[in-house]
């Protein structure tokens, strides 16, 4: 009987063995092949060339300027998203009497549009003489076109369509909060402050962990679509990230290999966020 329900079992999770090898598995073991090689067009075949690629990353300072762009975007964006989602949770939440579904509503609806969608409507929306933002001001800021503002006006557009991911996790957790813990507080005659200080944001402290474990992930590894429609890497590599240059090493610049090693050390970098998060969470 155990054999059999083992071998069900077995059959059962087939398909998702199978999706997890040809989607996840070959793919990285083929990244990983192509990283250590160089296509020779010329011969139209692979030259072996050990961690030739890895060394010359290392020491091309595009690739420095990518990897420190990809960091501060991560740290900048998931930071600016977390407190956004924060705050708007706590106040639907904890202040607003009626009106919560609308509210909430509003506020999620960023989160479900397309990157391509979202990312284009902020690039229509910076455009310097007839964007929104400038006709507002009643300036002509180069938003997209200078090196600092390039890089903020990313963040900022992508941290309005991910703060909502934040914001959800941060509503259910508030609303899963036991009432025993409020009325024992509010006995004690704590104020509304007291109460977010000493009950609210530590019970939402392992949902932050969890929240920033897999923003993080998402935000290192897949910003390509947004910083690549609103500036694709200029000016001058201001704003150029990991994937960004991997795709124009692969694409446009026809270096398989160093386009294979750049994505590899992209995933190499999430795994160990990855364990610093999961320790972090473990403490917890």
């Amino acid at each position: 009987m155990k054999r059999y329900v083992y071998k069900l079992g077995l059959f059962l999770t087939l398909p998702s063995i199978l999706f997890l090898l040809t989607l996840v598995i070959y793919p990285l073991i083929y990244n990983i092949y192509l990283s250590l090689h160089e296509f020779d067009f010329i011969k139209n075949t692979f030259l072996f060339t050990g961690f030739a690629n890895y060394a010359s990353l290392l020491f091309d300072p595009v690739f420095q300027r990518a990897f420190l762009n990809t960091i501060i975007f991560t740290l900048a964006s998931t930071s600016l998203e977390l407190v956004l989602g924060l705050i708007l949770a706590i106040l639907i939440s904890w202040f607003l009497p009626f009106g919560k579904r609308l509210a909430r509503t509003l506020i999620i609806t960023p989160y479900f549009l397309a990157a391509v969608t979202a990312a284009y409507t902020w690039k229509y929306l910076l455009v310097p003489v007839y964007g929104l933002i400038n006709n507002l001001l009643g300036l002509e800021v180069p938003w997209l076109s200078d090196p600092t503002l390039a890089l903020i006006s990313i963040i900022i557009a992508d941290a309005w369509k991910t703060a909502p991911f934040f914001f959800l996790i941060f509503s259910a957790a508030i609303e899963s909060i036991p009432k025993t813990y409020i009325e024992a507080i509010r006995v004690d005659g704590a104020s509304t402050w007291q109460e977010l200080r000493y009950v609210v944001i530590p019970y939402l402290i392992p949902y932050m962990l969890v929240g920033l474990v897999i923003r993080s992930i998402d935000a290192f590894t897949k910003c390509f679509d947004i910083v690549y429609i609103l500036t694709g890497g200029g000016p001058a590599s201001a704003t150029e990230v990991l994937p960004t240059l991997s795709f124009h090493y692969m694409f446009e610049y026809l270096k398989w290999g160093k386009a294979s090693a750049t994505a590899l050390i992209s995933v190499i970098t999430t795994l160990v966020l990855i364990i610093i998060y999961m320790r972090m969470l473990r403490r917890r």
